[in-house]
């Protein structure tokens, strides 16, 4: 019997949200032979999850479990899902936000295109925000790029038109060049990377691709496929709800966090020399782009997140007095290219 554990970590006020996520899960088109081990991690969510769980369908040979822990932000919450698969283990690993939803071919896509070679799989997914209901893949031109299988293109095609594996040489370069793999899309060989955890510090931004960089440095073989598996929903989201406002109170702390992540692979990964490029332009871009936001705030409100500056300091040794040359940086080159600021 395959096994596959399925982790939801649950943090939302709109009730139906987690229910909605787990019959998603249930009506999955799985062979006999594949069990779903679904482990719903309740992060002190203000809907209660008791509620949501009441009226499901009959679980079958698939089993559910709730674990409840004080709140930590959505890595701490996968994490207590990874730690609950040692003692309980399984095959595969899948996450699924709860407020998202799984087609029902996604998991068995999944474990095919894995087969026996392949640790990391990820799909395509859709959300509404997308210009026309296009696909996630539809709308990057640099999956697009890459998918035409050119000079350059990290790519390697598959027996399968809609399947492509990416080189084993690039696997991690490519993750930088461009956001792939949205979390619940994701199904990964357990055994083989089952010492790989979330940085749980990291809860504004970054935990998930930090996360995606670790798989990348150890799986053998990474495959995804162009056919959406997932639909994405707009739940509470905080790195979302940064993106349409300069003055949202979240995006000071976006930006920090991102820093940080940036931070953290320069640290603590091998890298190759265009790697460490991108590495350390991110770290200078969001360096900036955190002293300019914070500093902005500053100035129209009189009131800024003095945490954040701890933070950095604890975690980076950043200096807070780097903030007005930093942001100076910032001004200096979105007049550059010509820029306009947000009215302040």
């Amino acid at each position: 019997m395959t096994s596959v554990g399925v982790i939801l970590p649950f943090y939302q006020r709109e009730p139906g949200l987690l229910r909605q996520a787990v019959r998603s899960v249930l009506e999955q088109s799985l062979p006999d032979d594949v069990r779903l081990v679904i482990v719903v991690v309740d992060d002190e969510s203000p809907c209660p999850s008791d509620d949501e769980l009441a009226s499901l369908p009959p679980l079958g040979r698939h089993s559910l479990v709730t674990l409840k822990r004080e709140n930590g932000g959505p890595g701490a919450a996968r994490n207590t899902g990874l730690d609950y698969f040692e003692t309980t283990p399984v095959d595969f690993v899948a996450f699924l936000d709860t407020d998202d939803t799984w087609l029902p071919h996604h998991v068995a896509d999944g474990i095919a295109c894995l087969g026996k070679n392949a640790d990391y799989f990820f799909a395509n997914h859709r959300r509404d925000t997308y210009e026309g209901g296009r696909s996630y893949f539809d709308s990057n031109s640099t999956v697009k790029k890459w998918l035409r299988l050119g000079q350059g293109s990290p790519l390697e095609p598959t027996s399968n038109p809609q399947v492509f594996a990416l080189r084993r040489d690039t696997q991690l370069l490519a993750f930088m060049q461009d956001y792939l793999s949205q979390t619940s899309t994701v199904i990964y060989r357990y055994e083989v990377l089952r010492d790989i955890r979330f940085e749980a510090s990291l809860r504004t931004a970054g935990e998930d691709l930090l996360f995606w960089f670790s798989l990348c440095k150890v799986a053998r073989r990474v495959v995804f496929t162009t056919e959406v598996g997932v639909i994405c929903g707009s739940g509470v989201n905080i790195f979302h709800s940064t993106l349409t406002s300069w003055d949202h109170p979240n995006t000071p702390s976006r930006f920090a966090f991102q820093m940080m992540l940036w931070s953290y692979v320069d640290g603590r990964f091998e890298l190759s020399p265009e790697e460490q490029a991108i590495v350390r332009s991110k770290i200078a871009d969001f360096e900036r782009g955190f002293s300019y936001i914070w500093l902005r705030a500053l100035l129209k409100t009189g009131r800024a997140n003095i945490s954040l500056l701890r933070i950095l300091r604890e975690r980076l040794g950043w200096q807070p007095w780097r903030i007005i040359p930093s942001a100076a940086g910032a001004i200096r080159r979105r007049l550059a290219r010509g820029q306009m600021f947000p009215e302040y």
